[in-house]
């Protein structure tokens, strides 16, 4: 009796451990899928919130797949769909874009204010000048001027006299050239009294244009002639205390130009040419370079000149024509016989 007891107490707890494990089984199973659905709903929620806003767009992630399991003997798979990842993009639909690198530039000038207008410069017309003349010959003359008195060793080129003594002697000068060469200045450099003769001494300045001298025509021998009757147009002048010189001109001495000395002192007789050389050219326009001279033969005043000159021998110079003459003799002595023979 005892073993029957034994074992229906057995049986008893057995039932008992089976019972127990199958309602916690059962409890634990439906905690999980409790807990498994309660994200679900509050995500359907959240995405139907999303939906009714269209400012915003959304975009949802593939569900996940969870896999749990329970500490009973069964096991239940569910799938859940863990809630949304949303993006929302803001009403202005910027997107982020990853940083970039970028290459700075200087930012452009600023442009000017609207209020402001530039207007451009006046146009202004530049009147073409005309280029200063070109000067030619310069000369400083020497005269002596005529006055009925003056204080001894008066000097009036720095007074009023100077002035009116000047334009008379612009004025007289330009005459004394006219038609010959252009007179470009007149300029009174200095001027003294000499009370014992009643002169006053003048230096003046002459300038001639470049290239207005006309062939044969000499500065010095133009004043001679001028002054040669004691007047320098309507000023009373000396006809023979003048002097002219030629600032800054290099002048070499006269030589014979060459073939002279045989030619002159060897038949052709005559005066003798000399020539000289002169630089700067541009201010040697009306300076002579030539003259002519006698007696430079040997035997002569000047002799010396062409001493060493060698005249042709006259006899060689008829002896060499001989045999030209007697061949022309033969030819025509030969001709006239061969026409007699016929």
């Amino acid at each position: 009796m005892a073993k029957v007891y034994f074992i229906t107490a057995l049986l008893l707890l057995q039932g008992c451990i089976y019972v127990c494990g199958s309602t916690n089984s059962t409890s634990s199973t439906s905690s999980t899928n409790a807990t498994v659905m309660s994200p679900i709903t509050s995500t359907s929620a959240s995405v139907i919130s999303i939906a009714s806003a269209p400012q915003s767009t959304s975009q949802s992630t593939p569900p996940s797949v969870s896999t749990s399991t329970s500490p009973s003997v069964s096991t239940s798979f569910s799938q859940s769909t863990p809630p949304s990842v949303s993006q929302s993009t803001p009403s202005s639909s910027s997107q982020s874009t990853p940083p970039s690198v970028t290459t700075s530039f200087p930012p452009p000038p600023p442009p000017p204010p609207s209020s402001s207008v530039t207007t451009p410069p006046p146009s202004t017309s530049i009147a073409p000048t005309t280029p200063p003349p070109t000067i030619g010959a310069v000369v400083i003359i020497f005269l002596h001027i005529k006055v009925s008195s003056c204080a001894a060793g008066h000097n009036v080129t720095s007074s009023s006299e100077a002035m009116v003594l000047k334009a008379n002697l612009t004025i007289n000068v330009k005459n004394v050239y006219k038609d010959k060469a252009i007179v470009h200045t007149v300029d009174l450099i200095n001027s003294t009294c000499i009370s014992s003769t009643n002169y006053v001494v003048v230096y003046i300045n002459v300038t001639f244009m470049k290239d207005s001298i006309k062939a044969g025509v000499y500065i010095d021998e133009v004043l001679k002639a001028e002054i040669s009757n004691n007047r320098l147009g309507d000023l009373p002048v000396s006809g023979t205390q003048y002097k002219v010189t030629f600032p800054g001109v290099i002048l070499e001495d006269h030589k014979v130009k060459a073939g002279e000395c045989v030619r002159v002192c060897c038949g052709a007789g005559g005066p003798l040419v000399f020539e000289r050389t002169c630089s700067p050219a541009v201010r040697c326009e009306g300076i002579r370079t030539t003259k002519e001279e006698k007696d430079h033969c040997p035997g002569e005043k000047y002799g010396n000149t062409c001493k060493d000159a060698v005249c042709p021998d006259p006899d060689k110079a008829c002896s060499s024509l001989t045999p030209s003459f007697a061949l022309l003799l033969l030819l025509t002595v030969a001709s006239f016989l061969k026409i007699t023979a016929y």
